[in-house]
């Protein structure tokens, strides 16, 4: 990021360019732990910036932060769940994900560990499919947020478990960035309630379902979530078209879901 241009006059509020100069000072090293905690710093000090704002200018601030979001492939990867070939330099032979799924190659050490055919050999993980889809971009900047250690490590735990084939399969019904943007306005005086690391755990926790829980026959299903809350899945033509807390009643569209290797991450537009 260069923190020398020089500043449109859409980005007037103090709270970005000083949210933009912390954040040009992270390491270029993607996945280290450093990264990881400068990462939360970065983007939580942007966040205590921005709650000085009225919820208007927040709002703002937030729209300005998905697109910082978007150029960042720590968070947004277009190309994080795809088929990359695989090609024999020493006999400059390409081969199709077709064709070495069909050769048996999908479980070979060489293939996995370099990312190869991952789609078509079901190697997606939910992680992989969050940062592919825009719409999510912002709310995987908050998964990753918290304001306290403890709840850090159970964040950290549970970011682990989306990029793990082997963890349990859930589906997780998560708000697009818009969702976000619409709650975080309309929240009393612009608080950022929605960030603190405890309520993204308990959002997170309220959103996913063991993946075998929900029957794709249409109709509509009443299932468990991990936090023992119920939701109302409705089902039509065997895709998952809305989800409804059944206490308070609050009901969204399922905008799409997107199958991974431990479960399926379905984009809603709102919090459940």
């Amino acid at each position: 990021m260069d923190t020398n241009r020089q500043r449109s006059p859409e980005y007037s509020h103090g709270s970005y360019f000083l949210w933009q100069i912390i954040c040009a000072s992270l390491p270029t090293r993607r996945h280290s732990k450093r990264r990881k905690a400068m990462v939360r710093s970065c983007i939580a000090a942007g966040v205590f910036c921005f709650a000085l704002a009225a919820s208007q200018t927040f709002a703002q601030d937030l729209e300005l932060l998905r697109t910082e979001c978007l150029s960042n492939s720590e968070f947004y990867d277009p190309n994080a769940c795809f088929d990359e070939p695989v090609v024999y330099r020493s006999r400059q032979t390409e081969y199709s994900c077709e064709e070495q799924r069909s050769f048996g190659n999908c479980g070979e050490g060489w293939m996995t560990d370099n990312g190869y055919c991952k789609a078509t050999c079901g190697g997606c993980t939910l992680s992989d499919q969050i940062k592919v889809d825009e719409s999510l971009c912002v709310t995987n900047i908050v998964m990753m947020l918290s304001d306290d250690p403890k709840i850090q490590d159970a964040l950290d735990n549970r970011m682990s478990s989306l990029q793990d084939c082997n963890a349990e399969k859930l589906t997780l019904f998560l708000p697009t960035s818009d969702a976000l943007l619409r709650a975080q306005a309309e929240s009393e005086n612009g608080t950022p309630s929605l960030i603190r690391g405890s309520i993204i755990l308990d959002t997170l926790d309220r959103a996913s379902v063991p993946y075998n829980d929900i029957p794709l026959d249409d109709g509509t299903h009443t299932v468990n979530a991990i936090a023992g809350n119920e939701l109302l899945v409705t089902v039509d033509n065997g895709e998952i078209t809305q989800v409804q807390s059944s206490t308070d009643g609050a009901a969204t569209n399922v905008n799409k879901c997107a199958e991974a290797c431990n479960g399926r991450v379905c984009s809603v537009d709102l919090f459940i």
